[in-house]
């Protein structure tokens, strides 16, 4: 048996320092533009270049803010509660127990794991670092009309690699496509792929 922790996501609204520094840099930098495009209009040059200047100086701000947060854990928008079981002939999700000839298929995606450096866009200023908790694992039962998904933590790189034998044995009793194992399991070299085949005939 192999285990990962459950991760919980929560919709909601998240504030974070990307929104803040972008929406006062605009609500700042709005009146020097007018002031620059619309002569006419009546704005003191002085306050408009005011604005002008202490919206630069929040760029400014940001880009020596992201300098520093490019090393430091994102928030993590949720909660870990229970744990994802992995055993040969059923999937355990924290109570509840899937038995393999009741599923029709397994999906997992599990390209995500903590202290993965997430590339962020030139106005973006939020925390860099990956928690690890964007892994799928769907299971999609012989009804079609049920599916659970479930969001899982890694905590290294390829760590569902230890769940190896448990993924063998869904292929084997075809649960997960030939294409898709050799994927979750990050197999890409023709010879480890023949030679993995080889194995577990």
């Amino acid at each position: 048996m192999v285990e990962f922790k459950i991760f919980n996501k929560v919709d909601k609204l998240y504030i974070g320092r990307s929104f803040i520094i972008n929406t006062l840099a605009l609500l700042f930098v709005c009146p020097s533009l007018i002031g620059i495009l619309f002569k006419n209009i009546n704005i003191n040059t002085t306050f408009a270049a005011t604005f002008g200047i202490i919206a630069c100086l929040l760029v400014l701000s940001g880009i020596f803010i992201k300098l520093f947060v490019q090393f430091k854990y994102e928030k993590l928008k949720g909660y870990f509660e229970g744990t994802i079981e992995f055993h040969e002939n059923k999937i355990k999700v924290d109570k509840i127990e899937y038995e393999i000839e009741k599923i029709k298929k397994i999906e997992i995606y599990a390209g995500d794991y903590k202290g993965k450096w997430k590339p962020t866009g030139k106005t973006e200023y939020d925390n860099a670092l990956s928690n690890g908790v964007g892994n799928v694992l769907r299971i999609i039962m012989e009804n079609e009309n049920e599916t659970i998904t479930i969001y899982f933590e890694q905590n290294v790189k390829n760590e569902i690699k230890i769940a190896e034998k448990q993924l063998v044995n869904y292929y084997k009793e075809g649960k997960i496509r030939w294409l898709h194992l050799i994927d979750i399991l990050a197999i890409n070299d023709y010879d480890e792929i023949q030679q993995f085949k080889s194995n577990i005939r």
